[in-house]
């Protein structure tokens, strides 16, 4: 019979209790961050979209990249509302460099939105909202 070093056995506990450490642990994993505005938040392309349809004057989408707010400097795009009962509206998306802002557009309860972003690197995401 081979006998065992206490190295081995000390190894060997430890290893086991990591994984059982390691197990308890929540996952982190690149998603959907919190909403820090009280809207609606999907992910794309790493990117969080946080969708704020309440806002006076029109929708506002603010943008943040695994937990930092992102700059809406030099992004275009659209937001197109599809509206429950079939009607359509489409808006530019204007920025002020912190969120960007679709004019007039004012999704509600039962709504669509399809948002459309190209960033200054003529990258297009498109990111798909249910208004609940």
């Amino acid at each position: 019979m081979r006998h065992r070093s206490p190295f081995f056995l000390v190894a060997a506990l430890l290893l086991g209790a990591g994984f059982q450490f390691s197990a308890a642990m929540p996952a982190q994993a690149h998603g959907e961050a919190k909403a820090r505005f009280g809207g609606i938040v999907k992910a794309a392309q790493e990117i969080s979209f946080e969708l704020v349809s309440a806002a006076p004057g029109g929708a506002q989408v603010y943008m943040d990249d695994h937990g930092e707010l992102m700059s809406t400097t030099g992004i275009t795009g659209k937001m197109t509302v599809i509206g429950k009962s079939g009607g359509k509206k489409e808006a530019v998306l204007t920025t002020d460099g912190k969120k960007l802002s679709a004019a007039g557009a004012t999704p509600v309860s039962g709504d669509r939105v399809i948002l459309v972003v190209v960033l200054p690197t003529a990258q297009t995401i498109s990111v798909r909202y249910a208004i609940p």
